[in-house]
């Protein structure tokens, strides 16, 4: 299993996660950084009344390069 970090990146620079995860591929990390995304849009949407869609995680791995992207508009679909 390879260890893969989950970084907020909102506009400021990239939260970083301390806690380190371990998956089985960038795949199944993106899949958590999904659900993740739709957890904390959620939450903002009940909070703040709105969601930036341009957010992203960044799943990184333990040598600190970025592997993958995460935007929270490919997180969710929307229809108008």
């Amino acid at each position: 299993m390879s260890k893969f970090f989950l970084r907020l990146n909102s506009g400021a620079p990239p939260n970083p996660d301390h806690e380190c995860n371990r998956f089985g591929s960038v795949e199944t990390a993106r899949s958590s950084a999904m659900a993740a995304a739709r957890e904390l849009m959620a939450s903002t949407l009940w909070d703040e009344g709105f969601v930036d869609l341009k957010d992203s995680f960044l799943i990184v791995d333990r040598d600190g390069n970025t592997v993958s992207r995460v935007t929270f508009a490919e997180a969710v679909d929307i229809e108008l």
